[in-house]
């Protein structure tokens, strides 16, 4: 605003400022003009020194965000000092409303950059040296956290963590209903308790925030690298989901033992029935049935639990499961037992008058492991065969297969069990 104090003309005349002006103008013409205008802003400017910082601030600012290439320290650093010297401004100088919304608008752009400057600058270094006070907060943008190389693949060390935990808890339910058909026994309970708790503890710790916290503290204690944590994450689930691989396959060797229990109990030794023993057949049926549970392909056990349902006078039962031994295909381990179920399938379907099935499941075996077989069972196998074709009427065939079966009871270096 003009002031309206009173000058004197040459006249003696008494006239305001703005006359004055008014007048000066009429007389001295644009020189004057100029020079008037130019010691009023120069007024104006040093008696806003807010506005100045301000205006300043929004050049520092132009300067650092148009860097041709990346800011420079010294860009960074002159951002920064012009927001403290607004802020020291502002403890004695009230802020304009227009100058509120610049401000406002300069402070959001400042933000938009923290990353930059955090990048540009150690902060910490003129946080320890300047001391700025908790309000000069452009001081205390956080540093952007480093990426490791090996971090850029912690989505797939996760999702394989996760596959593996999956496939693990899927490994765990085929076996838990393995051990618990027909009942759960002490071997089963344990085996699934152990499993069970094994996998839930893993599982809890790496997919639950409760548990993710113990292992970033464990992994603390010991020291491992952050960078290495998803990693280290994905080798538990691994370990062990290859535990329960190594588990899963094992469950044949544990059909065997339930085999053998079975075997006990139904009074079978060697694959040969035993009269020296108290049977428990319903026991026996039990370990049989949870042994195929454990390894449906187990021909030994197929093998015996026909013997069982044989000599409990459940033919249709041992005839079915002579049958799966008989026709499934042998390995060097099970020939033995596949060939004496050939025999005994041969002497149900002979009991039925079945000859030429009979026959013809007899030439099948000794065409396909007549030459792997011990004698003793080459012997029987031979034997059979004369059966069924004296009962045919064919008897001099049968002749010659007794004949042979003769030859291979000579050869036998022990006695030949009775079956």
């Amino acid at each position: 605003m003009p002031s309206f104090e009173k000058r004197v003309n040459p006249h003696g005349d008494e006239q305001d400022d703005g006359a004055f002006e008014t007048q000066a103008n009429e007389t001295l013409g644009e020189p004057f003009k100029e020079h008037f205008n130019s010691n009023s802003t120069s007024q104006d400017k040093a008696s806003d020194p807010l506005g100045e910082a301000i205006a300043h601030y929004a050049n520092t600012l132009t300067v650092f965000e148009n860097a041709p290439l990346s800011p420079s320290q010294q860009d960074a650093i002159a951002v920064l000092m012009a927001r403290d010297r607004i802020l020291t401004l502002l403890a004695t100088h009230d802020l304009s409303p227009p100058l509120s919304q610049q401000l406002i608008r300069l402070d959001s752009q400042l933000r938009a950059n923290s990353i930059t400057i955090s990048r540009t600058l150690s902060l910490i270094d003129y946080i320890v040296a300047l001391n700025p006070p908790q309000t000069a907060w452009w001081w205390y943008f956080d540093a952007p956290e480093e990426i490791h190389p090996w971090d850029r693949l912690d989505w797939l060390w996760s999702s394989l963590s996760i596959a593996c935990f999956t496939a693990s808890i899927s490994l765990i339910a085929d076996v838990s209903s393995r051990f618990l058909s027909g009942g759960p026994d002490t071997l089963g309970a344990f085996t699934i308790s152990t499993q069970s708790i094994l996998t839930l503890v893993t599982a809890r710790s790496a997919l639950t925030s409760t548990g993710q916290q113990a292992v970033r503290r464990l992994l603390e204690r010991i020291r491992l690298p952050k960078y290495l944590w998803q990693e280290a994450g994905f080798v538990l689930a691994a370990l062990l989901l290859l535990g329960m691989l190594g588990f899963y396959s094992s469950l044949p060797a544990i059909a065997n033992y339930y085999r053998i229990w079975g075997d006990e109990v139904a009074c079978i030794h060697d694959g040969f029935s035993t009269v020296d023993c108290s049977r428990n057949p319903l026991v026996a049926e039990q370990h049989y049935r949870r042994a195929l549970k454990l390894d449906p392909h187990n021909l030994n056990v197929h093998f015996h639990l026909g013997q069982l349902y044989e000599q409990l006078n459940r033919l249709n039962e041992a005839h079915d499961q002579y049958q799966i031994a008989a026709l499934t295909g042998a390995t060097p381990e099970t020939v033995e037992s596949s060939t004496w179920a050939t025999i005994r399938l041969s002497r149900l379907h002979i009991l039925e008058g079945n000859y030429a099935t009979a026959i013809s499941l007899l030439q099948q075996s000794i065409s396909t492991n007549g030459k792997t077989i011990a004698p003793t069972t080459n012997a029987h196998l031979y034997k059979t065969f004369g059966w069924a074709r004296y009962e045919q009427g064919r008897l001099l065939d049968a002749e010659a297969q007794l004949n042979l079966a003769i030859t291979f009871e000579e050869k036998a270096e022990q006695p030949t069990p009775i079956g």
